[in-house]
C-alpha cells in the first residue's frame, strides 16, 4: 500500500545511532563495512568523519562524485555523433546523469559536471555549469541550437552592464551633486545664522529702547495720577459735591428710564414704527373695550325711565 511504501524511508535499524550523524551516512559505512566482511564498528566516533577518513585514505569513493541525478537538457541540442538516427534533443528532456564536482570558480562556487548517454545512441554527452555567465557549457558530445537566441541573450547581458556602469556613474554624479548642495547648504546657514544674529542684536536694542519709552510713559501717567489725588485729597468739600452732582444725574437718568423705557434705547426706523404701530393698535383696543362697556350699561338700563321708576314697577303687586 502507499502507506507502507512511505513508511519504507522511516525504517530506523536497532544499530543506528541518532547521535552520531544521519541516516545515509550509517547505510554508507555499513554498505562499506559489509563488503569487506566486517561489521559496523560501535567505537566509532560519528558517522561523518569515518566516512571523511575512508575517502582521504582512498578505501572508500567520494560519496558525492558520480552521483546519479534527474538532470533536464536546459536548451534545445542536438548530438555530434554523426551515426545517431535521431540527433535532435528537445529542451526539458530528462536523463539519469552523473553528477561530479571538477572545480570552483573564484574559491567559493563549485562548478559541476554532468554526463549522460544520449537516448539514440551510444554517445556521452557532458555538460558544466558556467557560474560566471550564469550559464551552462557543453564540453563534449553534444551541442547548443538557437545560437540567434544566445547572441541575444548575450546582447541583453552587455545592455545590462552597459546600464548598470551608467546607473553607477549617475549614482556617483548624483553623490558628487549632493556632496556639493550639501557644503553650499552649510556655507548659506554659516551666512544666514550671522545674518540672524546681527538681526537679532538690532531687534534686541530696538525692543530694549521700546521697553524704556513705555516705563517713561507708565511712569508719566503714575506721577499724573499721584498728583490728581493729592489735589482732590486736599478739598474735601469739593470732591464731596462732585460726587453728590454725579448722583443726582444717575438717579434722574434711572427715573426718565422707568417712565418712557423706549426713551434711552437706540431703536432704527423699523423698529419704531413697529413700536408705534403697536401702541396704535392698542389704543383702537382700549377705544372698542371702552365702547363695549357703554353698550352693556345700556343695554341694562329700563326703556321707562330711571333705575328707580324700573324698580318700583318691578315690586309693585300684580293683580
Amino acid at each position: 500500500s502507499l502507506a507502507a511504501a512511505r513508511a519504507d524511508s522511516f525504517y530506523l535499524p536497532p544499530d543506528f545511532n541518532a547521535g552520531k550523524g544521519t541516516l545515509t551516512q550509517f547505510n554508507q559505512l555499513k554498505k562499506f563495512y559489509q563488503g569487506q566482511g566486517r561489521p559496523l564498528p560501535a567505537s566509532a566516533l560519528n558517522y561523518k568523519g569515518q566516512l571523511e577518513k575512508l575517502v582521504q585514505t582512498k578505501q572508500l569513493a567520494n560519496p558525492e562524485q558520480n552521483k546519479v541525478i534527474r538532470f533536464a537538457m536546459p536548451y534545445d541540442a542536438k548530438c555530434c555523433n554523426p551515426q545517431c538516427p535521431h540527433p535532435s534533443v528537445g529542451a526539458g528532456v530528462r536523463f539519469n546523469a552523473r553528477k561530479n564536482t571538477v572545480g570552483k570558480f573564484m574559491d567559493s562556487v563549485k562548478v559541476y559536471e554532468f554526463r549522460m548517454k544520449c537516448p539514440s545512441c551510444e554517445g556521452e554527452f557532458v555538460i558544466r555549469t558556467d557560474p560566471k555567465e550564469t550559464d551552462y557549457q557543453f564540453v563534449s558530445g553534444v551541442k547548443k541550437l538557437f545560437s540567434e537566441y544566445l547572441q541575444s541573450k548575450r546582447q541583453v547581458k552587455g545592455e545590462m552592464a552597459v546600464r548598470s556602469a551608467l546607473r553607477a556613474e549617475m549614482s556617483m554624479d548624483q553623490k558628487v551633486k549632493a556632496l556639493n548642495q550639501q557644503i553650499r547648504t552649510t556655507e548659506r546657514g554659516a551666512f544666514q545664522s550671522q545674518k540672524y544674529q546681527m538681526a537679532n542684536i538690532e531687534v534686541s536694542q530696538a525692543e530694549k529702547q521700546r521697553q524704556n519709552e513705555v516705563v517713561a510713559a507708565s511712569l508719566g501717567a503714575l506721577e499724573k495720577l499721584r498728583k490728581e489725588r493729592d489735589a482732590s485729597h486736599q478739598d474735601d468739600f469739593g470732591s464731596n459735591q462732585v460726587l453728590r452732582a454725579k448722583m443726582r444725574q444717575l438717579k434722574q437718568i434711572e427715573k426718565d428710564k422707568a417712565a418712557n423705557p423706549l426713551k434711552h434705547v437706540r431703536l432704527g426706523e423699523g423698529d419704531r414704527m413697529r413700536i408705534e404701530k403697536a401702541a396704535a393698535v392698542q389704543k383702537q383696543l382700549k377705544a372698542r373695550e371702552a365702547a363695549r362697556q357703554s353698550q352693556k350699561r345700556i343695554l341694562k338700563q329700563s326703556i321707562f325711565g330711571g333705575s328707580d321708576a324700573y324698580k318700583s314697577n318691578q315690586n309693585r303687586p300684580r293683580k
